[in-house]
């Protein structure tokens, strides 16, 4: 009831931060993986070839993404969704008409730009920066956009395919961007504060460190980063690395690959229950105190795949990692306005969405050398789960100095910062 009295009295703007999370779909793996078979006929490309060209252009975006993600901070909201906006359909666009690899890779870089990165990063930021005795329950309401993409979209996109072809199918998909999202942005956003009225009240009552004045070089040097970021970064790291092979795995274990796509009913399911009951817990309790407990279910659910067979193990293991993807997204963005306030809540979201999309890009290549080198998937697993036990572990870790900092897990990248700035 909390929840539909919240949407009904902010309808506008939690619409327009579902439509961002949906649409920021044309830009991830389980959509532009519809597209792989015609771009390996039409363009000649093997596997490898598009899988090196698909790391690039995530990891580039990544990069980009720390750049162009502040400027939220200084340009106008309305003016900067706009913009990225049509950012994605001009890749959308580009897409359907490439007719050489560089085109493709433009676009690819493009969607995975505007798309995964910036349309999450608008829609986050914007929720976040608008609410503050409900934000956890708004951030939960705004993420509802991915579990919709995620179970519409890979449907419509095969039916579309299937009946017009997948370069019309980009078409459709630019003009109904177009269509919705433009206008939509405009008339949710057209009278909004603007961020210095709407910041000063919310920030004045906060801790010291939440009103500061936030630099990508700060964020890095500061001790705040190093104990959230080893938990943000082996997350997305871990899970995009097990859902990439996890068709090798079931192969290895005598899944069905019907079986395994049924299973992401759960993983949806999972996901968008618990993003919903992460909303409610982060208005009561500290978000950053939730977060440390986020990646519990997935070590457990990639526990039960390495200890049994059976094709349960499936469905039990993508449950439990759709709890920890959907309280993860949400606690995360509220753990990072709690620590760092949000005067600079563009800059700061910028640099952990940078973090998000290369860990995203690396968790796969990881897997793959490990495989390359003779490790099987149970020996992989196991490191999986102690990497994640161990950076999890350092978000409990108390504040400290600059100068007992060192004794983190990180100590050694830290040092290296320290001395580059220096």
């Amino acid at each position: 009831m909390e929840y539909i009295r919240l949407f009904f009295s902010n309808k506008s703007l939690l619409s327009l931060g579902i439509l961002l999370t949906f649409f920021s779909g044309f830009g991830k793996t389980f959509l532009i993986s519809q597209y792989i078979p015609f771009f390996a006929e039409d363009f000649n490309l093997t596997h490898a070839s598009f899988g090196t060209i698909y790391a690039a252009t995530t990891i580039a975006s990544g990069i980009v993404i720390i750049y162009i993600g502040q400027l939220i901070d200084t340009t106008g909201i309305k003016k900067y969704s706009v913009f990225i906006t049509f950012g994605l359909i001009a890749s959308t666009l580009l897409l359907s008409f490439s007719q050489n690899i560089i085109l493709l890779t433009i676009a690819i870089f493009g969607l995975r730009l505007s798309g995964q990165g910036l349309m999450n990063h608008i829609s986050l930021t914007l929720i976040t920066r608008y609410f503050k005795r409900c934000r956890g329950k708004a951030i939960s309401i705004s993420v509802l956009g991915h579990a919709l993409s995620e179970g519409i979209l890979p449907i419509l996109t095969v039916l579309f395919i299937t009946e017009y072809g997948w370069r019309a199918t980009l078409m459709i998909t630019a003009a109904l961007m177009f269509v919705i999202l433009i206008p939509m942005i405009s008339g949710a956003l057209s009278n909004m504060p603007k961020v210095e009225e709407n910041f000063v009240e919310k920030t004045k009552k906060l801790k010291p460190l939440a009103n500061e004045q936030w630099s990508i070089k700060k964020i890095l040097l500061g001790n705040q980063f190093y104990l959230i970021a080893p938990g943000i970064f082996i997350i997305p790291f871990v899970f995009t690395g097990l859902m990439f092979y996890l068709l090798p795995i079931g192969d290895d274990k005598y899944w069905s690959t019907e079986w395994i796509s049924y299973c992401f009913m759960g993983f949806a399911c999972a996901n968008l229950t618990s993003s919903i009951v992460a909303g409610q817990l982060i208005d009561r309790f500290k978000a950053r105190k939730l977060f440390r407990f986020c990646s519990l279910p997935l070590i457990l659910g990639i526990s039960c795949i390495i200890l049994f067979e059976g094709e349960w193990t499936a469905l039990v293991c993508l449950t439990l990692a759709g709890i920890t993807i959907g309280s993860g997204v949400t606690t995360e963005t509220a753990a990072i306005a709690e620590i760092y306030g949000l005067k600079n809540l563009g800059t700061v979201k910028s640099v952990f969405s940078t973090l998000t999309i290369i860990a995203s890009a690396l968790g796969p290549l990881m897997i793959g050398l490990l495989l390359d080198n003779g490790y099987g998937f149970d020996t992989i697993l196991t490191i999986s789960i102690a990497a994640l036990i161990i950076l999890s572990l350092n978000s409990f870790r108390k504040s400290t100095k600059k100068h007992k900092a060192l004794k983190s897990v990180w100590a050694i990248p830290r040092m290296m910062i320290y001395q580059k700035a220096a």
